[in-house]
């Protein structure tokens, strides 16, 4: 043989089995069931050794006989294999006993009986085998290439009908009434359907934990939220960015790291969140997650929603399609006299004077006047709660106190307490009692 040549059989229940050919000149014989039932144990189809049994279809029976030759070129080098291919009519008596003979001698008779054969017989027709391409002979489909190459696309995505190859059971079916067919076509379809979802909640409960399992295991220290997305997307959600990369470095210590897995900061989150809102004017107070779930509750305006109509399904398609982690979406409206009725009662609580500047979407509370460090302690706390409830898209607050003159230039010994003034000097708060 020249050089190895592979048989890919594209018909028959052996669809997509390589072969790679014995000789340069191969026999084919495509055998249904009840062929190579009645055929002869001896017989030299079955062990001559440029012959491949091949099974297929019911009524499907092909013999072919296969050669391969290949050119030369000018300059004395090897050229391209080209192949042929003879089909063989079955019921010619002659042939079946010529095609015996081929099989059982060697190349040189091979070559010589069936040239005798083309002769004699006007039915059997030269094919064309051309490389790396499906060729329908007869019944069969095939296709060859050498070794050394890589199937086409024309090969790998070639489709042989299921019909085709489901000959045999066909046959075998005892004709029942169309109105049974149908009956017994929609049982087997919802029993195949019942099957199919059955077998994907079985694969889903059994490696999808796993993976999540192991994540949690890994990423123990800082107890990020984990979620599937039905892409197959891992979402991990860490409370700041520097737990996020650290959550990414100890993944690829792991070697758990992927290109499905994502490790995101809530605070990053947050913050894109609030700027996509704003971007589309959603007249919103605050944006809060629950990592555990991976639930959003966001606070609307009440007033300011109240004229803008299926305003929720446009929230709710914004951040799903920006956010597809999310896996609930809580809405809650909030008066925005609610909101400034919250704030102006801090600030009153404490005895401080504010001064109030309403916008369209914005309210500022200027507060000045003189606070000592406890009170100045007291408002930070104050706004910082205001904002953990409420957020800092609405009611904004401005901080104007009057400079204590001595800050950072108070000082005290013992019993006794000083101050530094400029030009080195110090003032001492009971002259009398210095010593």
């Amino acid at each position: 043989m020249q050089q190895d040549i592979v048989l890919k059989i594209l018909s028959g229940p052996m669809f997509g089995v390589d072969v790679e050919l014995p000789d340069d000149n191969v026999h084919l014989f495509f055998c249904d069931s009840d062929a190579i039932e009645q055929s002869n144990a001896g017989s030299v189809y079955q062990y001559a050794i440029n012959t491949l049994l091949i099974p297929c279809a019911k009524g499907a029976n092909e013999k072919i006989l296969l050669r391969l030759s290949k050119q030369e070129s000018d300059d004395h080098t090897d050229g391209v294999t080209e192949a042929t291919a003879q089909r063989i009519p079955p019921e010619d008596l002659q042939t079946e006993a010529a095609v015996s003979e081929i099989a059982a001698d060697d190349d040189s008779d091979i070559v010589g009986e069936n040239s005798k054969l083309n002769a004699d017989s006007q039915r059997v027709d030269i094919i064309p085998v051309p490389l790396n391409q499906p060729v329908n002979i007869g019944h069969a489909v095939i296709a060859l290439k050498p070794a050394c190459e890589e199937w086409s696309k024309e090969v790998t995505q070639y489709y042989y009908p299921v019909s085709a190859q489901n000959n045999d059971a066909q046959a075998q079916v005892i004709p029942v009434p169309v109105a049974e067919q149908k009956r017994r076509f929609a049982f087997k379809y919802a029993f195949g359907g019942l099957i199919c979802l059955a077998g994907a909640a079985v694969l889903f409960a059994l490696f999808t934990p796993n993976k999540v399992g192991t994540l949690k295991e890994t990423l123990s220290p800082i107890n990020p939220g984990i979620s599937q997305h039905k892409s197959g997307k891992i979402y991990v959600l860490t409370q700041t960015q520097p737990e996020a990369v650290w959550a990414e470095k100890a993944l690829r210590k792991s070697n758990l790291s992927a290109s499905n897995i994502n490790v995101i900061a809530e605070t990053v989150e947050l913050a894109r969140m609030k700027r996509i809102l704003s971007e589309h004017v959603i007249p919103f107070f605050n944006v809060k997650y629950n990592a555990s779930t991976f639930t959003l509750n966001l606070q609307l305006s009440q007033e300011r929603s109240a004229g803008r109509q299926h305003i929720d399904k446009t929230v709710r398609d914004l951040l799903i399609k920006e956010f597809p982690y999310l896996t609930t979406i809580n809405i809650q409206r909030i008066s925005d006299n609610e909101v400034l009725a919250n704030a102006a009662e801090r600030l009153k609580s404490m005895g401080l004077y504010s001064q109030k500047d309403i916008a369209a979407n914005h309210v500022t509370f200027s507060i000045s006047g003189e606070v000592d460090d406890v009170q100045l302690g007291t408002l930070r706390r104050q706004v910082n709660e205001f904002y953990d409830q409420y957020g800092d898209q609405y009611v904004k607050f401005v901080v104007n106190l009057n400079e204590d003159p001595l800050r950072n230039r108070t000082f005290k010994t013992g019993v006794d307490s000083y101050v530094v003034i400029p030009g080195n000097h110090w003032l001492y708060s009971d002259i009398f009692t210095t010593r």
